[in-house]
């Protein structure tokens, strides 16, 4: 993997206790910075999907629609109609 050079500015005392507390750790800068961003944006990540769900459910409780899992909004009669015929259609 090719890996290109990223300058931050970062405050000299918050630096060295940060290199100072990698060394402590047995780890270094690089790995440790790297490490955080994956972390944070893993943390968005599920941070939107929670959000995204949350809205999900505000239109239910709004409306009464329900999505089908295509992403489809139908009413709940017509959502059960089309499990019934989901069901129906895997016995087949």
């Amino acid at each position: 993997m090719r890996t290109q050079q990223t300058q931050l500015r970062i405050e000299a005392s918050v630096k060295n206790q940060f290199q100072q507390a990698c060394r402590q750790s047995g780890s270094n800068m690089t790995a440790e910075i790297y490490r955080f961003m994956r972390d944070f944006i893993k943390h968005q990540s599920e941070e939107r999907s929670v959000i995204k769900q949350l809205e999900v459910l505000d239109i239910q409780r709004r409306t009464g629609m329900v999505q089908d899992h295509r992403g489809t909004w139908m009413s709940r009669k017509e959502y059960r109609l089309l499990q019934e015929n989901e069901a129906w259609l895997n016995e087949l």
